[in-house]
């Protein structure tokens, strides 16, 4: 049976070149970009379809980074078993944002579904990376996020993606309250293109830094 609890030490990301790391991040975000740019531009709007948008970028998103997650570190475990640590963590984590996002104001039941998809895009951002990496251990989480020496890249990496996913949707909570009378001012709508283009910065942001990064010497 899959280890859903795995320890943090038994984490072994492959030895990739970190042009090829830095690569899969920059492709996926080019991928989320062009997306947003094609649908826009087809009339398939987040402003016009925000239910079907939040659904549809919350799979895209999730699909790259296990897709991400079976290139990287292929060895530290099966494709089955991110598979299964990732959906229990996209399920928990969905439930948890959702009811974060009510208890921070959301509509409790207009909106209700729209605000359910936007707890599941956030958890595609911010839940399935550490859940597929770190599986469900709280422990692991809390060194992960709380701790300032991580052990690698990849480490490093997803704790910007998590950073820059809810600065996003924060910063795009800004204008909902404001009385300009404009469509994308319904809650979700900003929000929800605020947390995807946070989170491409920070796609954007970790391909840089996997160039630059430089590994500790091992003692």
């Amino acid at each position: 049976m899959a280890n859903l609890n795995q320890s943090s030490s038994s984490i072994q990301v492959l030895k990739l070149s970190k042009y090829m790391i830095s690569f899969g991040y920059f492709l996926m975000g080019i991928i989320i970009t062009a997306t947003m740019f094609l649908t826009n531009n087809n009339n398939f709007s987040i402003v016009s379809y925000t239910l079907l948008s939040e659904i549809m970028f919350g799979v895209i998103i999730s699909s790259l980074h296990i897709g991400f997650s079976i290139f990287t570190f292929p060895g530290n475990s099966s494709t089955l078993d991110k598979l299964n640590r990732s959906l229990v963590g996209l399920s928990i984590g969905n439930f948890v944002f959702y009811f974060l996002l009510i208890l921070y104001g959301a509509p409790f039941l207009k909106s209700i579904h729209t605000t359910f998809f936007f707890g599941f895009l956030l958890s595609s951002m911010c839940c399935l990376p550490p859940s597929i990496l770190l599986g469900l251990n709280p422990q692991n989480w809390k060194d992960l996020f709380f701790t300032p020496n991580h052990n690698n890249i990849i480490d490093t990496c997803t704790t910007i993606l998590v950073v820059f996913s809810i600065l996003g949707a924060w910063i795009g909570a800004f204008p909902i309250p404001l009385d300009w009378d404009r469509p994308w001012q319904q809650w979700p709508i900003s929000c929800v293109f605020g947390s995807i283009v946070g989170h491409i910065f920070g796609l954007f942001i970790c391909s840089v830094y996997s160039l630059v990064h430089k590994e500790k010497k091992s003692m």
